[in-house]
């Protein structure tokens, strides 16, 4: 219905659009006088299918005409239905435990791209279901309105349960699948995934509600009692599919404190912690699952590198450094399996990452502490300054958890290069400062006190502080001499 509507309502606004606004009002009074004979529900329909057109759109100019005049005529009579608020948030609020921004990392197993919910909702509306995506808002709209959220709650799920039939039958080749297949193929396949695991959950939603009520709140260390507690609210045909075991324990994970443990449900499965035994279960997802944290750990390491080195990356260090040791202790994985090559590849991107940073220590020490060359005296740069002492404390915390890390040749070489330079560099300096000329002054009292910073990073306040004192005392002698 909504459809003869918007044809008719599209041929008077094409008629306005090739004639002019300003030559054709007669043309203009005939679509007003056709929205204001629509009945009020005709009109809803109609203003919720031009609003789904974009502006852009071939046809974007005509249907913001049409809803210029449209809205004119809902304001006048005050006949517009309620609407809702945000109906495709509604229906896709039940998937937030299984969404995943794409930025953070690779999407992994159990995860839909928080960034195709646009365009899937677009399918579902304009071609799948556009009628009854039509009513859902209008109904949806009047449930907020009153205030009735159970109501409200029932019709997204209505929706959502027909979405999943249509999608099933596409999935299934049933008889009128070959639409949405065209329709969904038209989004490109990397979509497929998504739409595939929006049908499962949405399928699935009794039984994955059921599983979430059992699930403990929070789980701060992960016992065998709650791992047999668990596999046994998750012992349902549904859920025991392969296809749903992902979404199952995409929740468990998001309770969870210490998210390497997830495969001692997989161990427990296999009754073996070897890898081999371990990869014949279908449990042996949540392994692939682990090692998908693990990546995004790194993603966000590279973007904290890039931040600083503060307190935030020392905690990612430590995050990262506890994740794959558990995970090593957790199972026997062979460095050739597929699983070892995996967390290999993980290890050595997390070792090149810090390297590359780590390698860079020295030379910025020897740069801010070296004597002045020909005269040229250039005060150090304070935030440089404050940089390098972080990045003297960011290679001790790289030196703790080395082994794990895969840094310990690189840690342990620029660790002994540091320690090693301030404390010749930092005597240097004081020396320098018993026999400074006046106009020279300046400039080693700013070395000093960056002397005294690096030394506090690798040494501790203590050495700092007699460093100070020696400064203070060299300070005292200089001027003693002058006098």
């Amino acid at each position: 219905m909504a459809s003869a509507f918007a044809k008719a309502a599209l041929a008077d606004a094409e008629s306005i659009r090739e004639t002019g606004m300003a030559q054709d009002t007669q043309t203009l009074d005939k679509l007003r006088d056709y929205l204001r004979q629509l009945p009020p529900g005709a009109r809803t329909l109609l203003l919720s299918k031009f609003e789904k057109i974009p502006a852009e759109a071939p046809e974007g100019a005509i249907a913001q005409l049409v809803l210029k005049e449209l809205r004119g005529v809902e304001r006048a009579d005050g006949s517009a239905a309620p609407r809702a608020s945000d109906p495709s948030r509604a229906f896709f609020k039940f998937l937030d435990p299984f969404l995943f921004d794409r930025h953070k990392g690779q999407v992994s197993v159990g995860q839909i791209d928080r960034g195709s919910l646009t365009m899937i909702w677009r399918l579902i509306v304009s071609d799948l279901l556009p009628a009854e995506a039509d009513a859902f808002e209008l109904e949806l709209g009047r449930a907020e309105q009153d205030g009735d959220w159970a109501g409200g709650e029932a019709c997204v799920k209505r929706f959502q349960f027909r979405v999943a039939d249509m999608l099933s039958a596409a999935a299934s080749g049933k008889a009128g699948g070959e639409a949405v297949q065209r329709h969904a193929a038209r989004l490109g396949p990397e979509f497929s995934d998504d739409l595939e695991l929006i049908r499962l959950a949405l399928k699935n939603r009794d039984a994955i509600e059921a599983f979430q009520a059992k699930l403990p709140a929070h789980i701060k260390n992960l016992s065998s009692d709650q791992v047999a507690a668990i596999h046994r609210a998750m012992d349902v045909p549904s859920l025991q599919n392969p296809q749903m075991l992902p979404l199952a324990y995409r929740l468990v994970l998001k309770r969870m404190y210490i998210p390497q443990q997830l495969v001692r449900f997989a161990v427990a499965a296999a009754s073996s912690d070897d890898a081999m035994r371990v990869a014949t279960t279908p449990h042996a997802i949540t392994v692939t699952m682990v090692l998908a944290e693990l990546e995004s750990l790194t993603t966000s390491l590279r973007a904290g590198l890039k931040r600083g080195f503060g307190a935030e990356l020392r905690e990612q260090l430590k995050l990262i450094h506890d994740s794959i040791r558990g995970f090593r202790t957790e199972m026997e994985v062979r460095p050739d399996s597929a699983w070892g090559k995996k967390l290999g590849a993980i290890r050595a991107d997390i070792s090149s990452l810090l390297k590359s940073e780590i390698e860079t220590v020295p030379g910025r020490i020897r740069r801010l502490l070296r004597p002045p060359r020909d005269g040229v005296m250039s005060l150090p740069d304070e935030i440089d300054v404050g940089e390098t002492a972080e990045l003297i404390e960011f290679v001790s915390v790289c030196r703790d958890y080395a082994n794990e890390l895969a840094v310990n040749e690189v840690t342990m070489r620029t660790y002994s290069d540091v320690r090693q330079y301030l404390e010749t560099g930092s005597n240097a300096i004081v020396e320098r400062l018993r026999i400074a000329k006046s106009n020279e002054m300046t400039f080693f009292r700013v070395q000093m006190n960056a002397a005294i910073r690096f030394c506090a990073a690798m040494f501790g306040a203590d050495y700092a502080a007699t460093l100070s004192k020696a400064a203070d005392v060299a300070m005292a002698a200089e001027r003693k001499v002058r006098a």
